[in-house]
């Protein structure tokens, strides 16, 4: 229902009007554009990248364990978990609810990836030249 953009230590969401999917399959016109209203997000930051922290706490947590964790794994899996749903929905073209089927995932990114590997070797090239 719409897309973020970050720049310039600002998010903008830019919220669709309507689904995109529904739109893609109604639209006659074939590079049609999506109607969206501009919403700035608010959210606070700061100079230090917020990854470069959290790396550097979890440096310091395995050499002192007291030192309590700001993020802990499970956050992580979680958010590499949506990640894959989203690519998994993506793929289906349906919604697929959490946890999904991760066998079902596997599959189809191997398929994916043969089709890749297989492409490269017949020479072809992906987006801007890239094999």
């Amino acid at each position: 229902m719409g897309r973020f953009v970050v720049e310039n230590g600002q998010i903008q969401y830019d919220r669709n009007e309507s689904s995109m999917l529904d739109f893609l399959r109604t639209t006659p016109e074939a590079w049609g554009r999506l109607p969206s209203r501009p919403q700035e997000v608010a959210f606070s930051t700061s100079d230090e990248s917020l990854h470069r922290r959290v790396m550097e706490n979890f440096d310091a947590a395995l050499r002192d364990p007291s030192t309590p964790l700001i993020a802990h794994g499970t956050e992580g899996i979680r958010s590499l978990s949506l990640g894959n749903a989203v690519m998994l929905s993506s793929w289906l073209e349906k919604t697929v609810a959490l946890p999904f089927d991760e066998d079902l995932y596997a599959s189809l990114l191997g398929e994916r990836i043969a089709a890749s590997a297989s492409r490269r070797a017949r020479g072809a090239k992906g987006p801007a030249g890239l094999a």
